[in-house]
């Protein structure tokens, strides 16, 4: 009895403490929020400047739920690009400095596992006073969700944020109702080309009837081509920005292998095999013949600055680039990426997502946990996409009323970015269940860059007419192998 009295008699003074911050705990002497103290974390961005007021503004909402929490975006925000944020966290991890709720790739999450500083979320989702509710976990895109869970140790180690997908984006003008008949009746059954048809191209319908039927096109019409030739001789037909996403998305579509992880979180290197092999060498073949063309194929950053000066008639982009792929000179329309022949469709999930870092403070994980669970409500996640252009991560965002209107065409004006954004956003919203990404772990950064080296290579070496044969492909194969190995 006399103990709890002294307890009594100690938690006294921090009633009263209470009661006067009414400001920060309801004014009725109630605590407002999960916490009686202050907090601080540090949220580790790098969005740009028109971006951070929408940030901010959810996070003012945000603090009317958790008046204790502070957070600073200004001092978050790091100028530059997601890798830049995983070098200053990893070497901010050496002073103490490092952020509470960091934008990431699987492949940071990863190392930041290494260091021994990510908190797995699961005990957070799952909590049942301030979890997700079995609605909201079925809410999360799943094929999002996987990304996260794809780590050598098991659980949840990332959550998914700003979310793009690959898109097709096409010169509409040039390519909707073109008549290829006259060079290969089997193409649309004999029919002009639709939306419809290019909605639903394979690689070797690609290859083996479109692209050779734009080529006898084009010679018949010489004073009027399909593309536009360059400076640069740049004239390929289908352009695609990244040769990693390439590679990777072949080996998933085709079900060749790229990289693997077993029960254990032990990864295997499958991309070494006789399918990746062929494939390879297809693309090979279709960049010699000008079907086909990387951005590194071309010597720039993106191929989108080709397509929008009508060099190609595709590009195959991230749909979270769609300001680069519009055009005030011809109609743009966006449609999924070729698929495998007889397989399931597959396209790459990207964009970045948010893991939670540990300082041994628990309150700055549950602080963090809480920010991300409130930026990724129904409804903050669609005003999130419709601000920076990324996908919503939750299905009901789809349904929310803000990204309907984005998604509306009505009114825009014709060979607008305001048009083309609701085009794409109609198109990210049909295939978030093909998304697909690969396991994380260490040396899985090297891996995709080897991967894309090799088929860029090989691409760039036909074009110049070099021999890539059985030998060729199988030394540069290997070698990105012991290379990637040696990472691990």
């Amino acid at each position: 009895m006399k103990k709890l009295m002294k307890s009594l008699v100690l938690l006294a003074p921090l009633a009263v403490l209470t009661s006067c911050e009414g400001g920060k705990n309801g004014g009725n002497g109630e605590m407002k929020g999960h916490f009686d103290h202050e907090v601080t974390i540090k949220f580790s961005q790098a969005y740009g400047q028109k971006y951070q007021p929408t940030l901010q503004a959810m996070i003012d909402d945000f603090k009317e739920k958790e008046p204790n929490v502070v957070i600073n975006l200004e001092d978050g925000w790091i100028s530059g690009n997601y890798d830049t944020i995983h070098t200053n966290t990893c070497n901010d991890m050496k002073t103490g400095e490092y952020g509470d709720l960091v934008i990431a790739y699987a492949d940071h999450v990863a190392d930041y596992m290494d260091y021994g500083k990510a908190v797995q979320l699961d005990p957070y989702i799952n909590n049942p006073e301030y979890g997700f509710t079995e609605e909201e976990k079925e809410d999360i895109i799943q094929g999002f969700m996987t990304e996260g869970q794809s780590l050598p140790i098991p659980g949840t180690w990332c959550l998914p944020f700003s979310k793009s997908t690959e898109g097709m984006f096409y010169n509409k003008d040039r390519l909707v109702g073109l008549d290829l008949s006259a060079y290969d009746a089997s193409i649309n059954n004999g029919s002009p080309l639709t939306e419809s048809y290019l909605a639903n191209l394979t690689w070797e319908e690609l290859f083996g009837k479109l692209c050779p039927a734009f080529e006898k096109y084009d010679l018949a019409h010489p004073t009027s081509p399909l593309i536009i030739q360059n400076e640069k001789g740049i004239n390929s037909y289908v352009g695609y920005d990244s040769d990693s996403n390439l590679f990777i998305t072949l080996a998933e579509q085709y079900g060749y292998g790229y990289t693997s992880m077993d029960e254990y979180g032990n990864p295997s290197i499958d991309f070494v095999n006789a399918g990746m092999k062929e494939q390879v060498s297809v693309f090979a073949q279709a960049a010699k013949k000008k079907y086909f063309a990387s951005a590194g194929c071309v010597g720039g950053s993106y191929c989108s600055s080709y397509f929008t000066a009508q060099n190609c008639l595709f590009c195959i982009g991230s749909t979270a680039g769609v300001a680069n792929q519009n055009s005030t000179e011809f109609q743009v329309g966006v449609t999924r990426i070729p698929q495998a022949q007889g397989k399931a469709a597959k396209i790459i999930s990207q964009g970045p997502s948010l893991c939670i870092l540990s300082h041994g403070d628990k309150d700055r994980v549950l602080a963090s946990w809480l920010l991300y669970k409130h930026l990724t409500s129904s409804e903050n996640s669609a005003l999130w996409a419709t601000t920076v252009g990324y996908l919503p991560v939750r299905d009901s965002s789809y349904t929310d009323e803000v990204y309907q209107d984005y998604c509306d065409e009505t009114g825009k004006e014709p060979r607008s970015l305001e048009l083309l954004s609701a085009l794409n956003a109609q198109y990210s919203s049909t295939v978030s269940q093909y998304v697909f990404s690969t396991p994380a772990f260490k040396g899985s950064s090297t891996a995709r860059t080897q991967v894309g080296a090799v088929i860029l290579n090989a691409m760039k070496d036909a074009r110049d007419g070099k021999n890539v044969d059985s030998a060729y492909l199988d030394k540069v194969f290997q070698d990105a192998q012991q290379n990637v190995l040696k990472d691990m």
